[in-house]
């Protein structure tokens, strides 16, 4: 049975453990590059083994030996675009340098949520179990009003 990982949410962050996938799936838009890119990426030895009844879409096996024919038409602009991005993320510290930043950011934001002596609350309570990617936090026990007005002065500083 294949192993699949949606990694859309720390793709360009981390290692892939490629020992342990056989395919990664992972939307471009959190960390490549714009919304209606997918990146996936899958092992050689799952090409050629599709079901008759798989739609054409599906073939993997049948992209890769059709590299000038398209089954429908990609958006270029959102592929183009995630290019230059990683092209960029390279030149500027690979995937080294991005395991450091999303490092830093968690640790600034968890940090944030544990020291705020309750204001902030996580139900990921268990440190192996939380995102460096995705901090989930609520205001003080979700109160809707502190909630709002976190939300109105972070778009006044910028953050959305």
């Amino acid at each position: 049975m294949p192993v699949v990982a949606d990694m859309s949410s720390n793709i360009g962050t981390c290692d892939i453990p490629w020992d342990k996938l056989d395919i990664v799936f992972a939307g471009a838009q959190k960390n490549l590059g714009t919304s209606g890119c997918t990146i996936m990426m899958i092992k050689d030895s799952l090409l050629g083994h599709a079901d008759k009844d798989v739609p054409v879409l599906c073939d993997w096996d049948l992209h890769e030996k059709s590299p000038d024919t398209y089954y429908n038409t990609p958006c270029v602009w959102s592929m183009y675009v995630t290019g230059i991005n990683c092209s960029y993320m390279n030149q500027n510290g690979g995937l080294a340098q991005y395991k450091r930043l999303a490092d830093q950011r968690a640790l600034l934001l968890w940090t944030c949520v544990d020291d705020s002596n309750g204001y902030y609350k996580s139900k990921i309570t268990d440190k192996n179990y939380r995102s460096r990617i995705n901090v989930i936090f609520r205001i003080a026990g979700g109160n809707k009003e502190l909630e709002s007005k976190f939300i109105r002065e972070a778009g006044k500083a910028g953050i959305t």
